[in-house]
């Protein structure tokens, strides 16, 4: 069967759900056009071209005339779609009766006027309407796009209740890509408190600060690794004031800063648990059931410590999940280090019942 994955991705961006599903869907021996982040008109015969790692995935481009954001009232978003319209038809090729489109996209309600007749499942995996300039066209575009679906799949429950009034909507969490590796279970070696994401305004970088100089009061030996991209963000950051925040943080003697790394390229078994430390008040975060790369961290046997309410109000409750603060972050390591081991069966059997497998399955019965 052949996937048509629309997205506002490149594919040489840091794994994303994106990413996630076409890889699925390769590997379950699935032929995938992958269509990334569009271009704008006239700067196309510029853009970059990425090469597939894959031999059933081609990677496509198409072309548009505004960004998402910047489409804030309605006859906007209709002068868009014809460009849209008329460059994905040009770049698609021949399409067939059963292909499959999955559209990551809360705006292409045009779909439909490509793919008359072809199934389309739209994956709503961020709260749009809250970070929208324009609320009111958000909702609009939103509303079209899941009127012309036959599935819609979202990927946490606060997002699921509320998309509930476009139509009936399908829980889809992330999955782990790979199986459960038991950990080195020699806790003394383990030094490491293990960031690993995008460095932004996004975390909380007043309690991160607190609880690294608690922890380094308590325990010194215990250090904070920050590995991903600074200064990437989906609102557009401060960088220069991201840069002294950093730069603070450079300074303090358990801290060090790594750039983007794969999880198997970090030394995990050094590793006593992944740190997800969120500022609260931000609609997307908080939307947040588990996210992809929780469940990449849980494979490796790695517990979770996630900031203290209020910020991630709907992260899953789990034993091997703690919430943390700058006043008990050192009773948690120490909780956590103590029961390491004992903690291992339950990340285990969280980790296997939520496979690549059981989510193909899942895919196919919307088939």
């Amino acid at each position: 069967m052949r996937f048509f994955l629309f997205t506002k991705t490149k594919w040489n961006e840091p794994p994303r759900l994106r990413h996630q599903f076409a890889e699925l869907l390769v590997k379950h021996g699935h032929e995938v056009i992958f269509f990334e982040k569009p271009a704008i008109v006239g700067f196309s015969l510029f853009k970059r071209k990425t090469k597939s790692p894959y031999p059933k995935m081609q990677l496509r481009q198409h072309s548009h005339l505004l960004h998402h954001k910047l489409r804030v009232f309605v006859f906007l978003h209709h002068l868009n779609n014809l460009c849209l319209i008329s460059s994905i038809k040009e770049n698609a090729g021949p399409i067939y009766d059963d292909d499959v489109v999955i559209n990551f996209n809360y705006d292409y309600y045009f779909l439909r006027k490509i793919f008359p007749s072809q199934k389309i499942i739209t994956v709503i995996n961020d709260d749009f309407i809250s970070v929208a300039y324009s609320k009111s066209a958000a909702e609009w575009a939103l509303k079209k796009s899941c009127d012309i679906s036959n599935t819609i799949l979202t990927v946490s429950v606060p997002l699921q209740n509320s998309l509930s009034r476009f139509g009936k909507t399908e829980l889809f969490l992330p999955w782990t890509s790979g199986e459960y590796v038991t950990p080195s279970l020699d806790v003394d070696s383990k030094n490491l408190i293990l960031f690993w994401g995008y460095i932004n305004f996004r975390l909380d970088y007043d309690r991160i600060n607190r609880m690294i100089d608690e922890v380094y009061r308590t325990n010194p030996e215990m250090k904070f690794l920050f590995v991903g991209p600074i200064g990437h963000s989906t609102r557009g950051d401060n960088t220069e004031k991201l840069d002294d925040v950093i730069a603070n943080l450079r300074e303090k003697k358990n801290v060090e800063f790594r750039p983007p790394s794969k999880l198997s390229d970090i030394e995990v078994d050094k590793v006593l648990a992944a740190i997800i430390p969120y500022r609260p008040n931000d609609p997307e975060i908080d939307a947040i059931t588990i996210s992809n790369k929780t469940f990449q961290l849980l494979s490796k046997g790695l517990p979770i410590l996630i900031s203290d309410l209020p910020a991630m109000p709907n992260f899953v409750n789990q034993e091997f999940v703690f919430r943390i603060n700058p006043e008990n972050v050192s009773d948690v390591v120490g909780k956590v280090k103590a029961g390491f081991g004992e903690l291992q069966p339950a990340i285990s059997k969280y980790v296997n019942e939520n496979t690549s497998q059981m989510r193909m399955e899942q895919l196919v019965r919307y088939l």
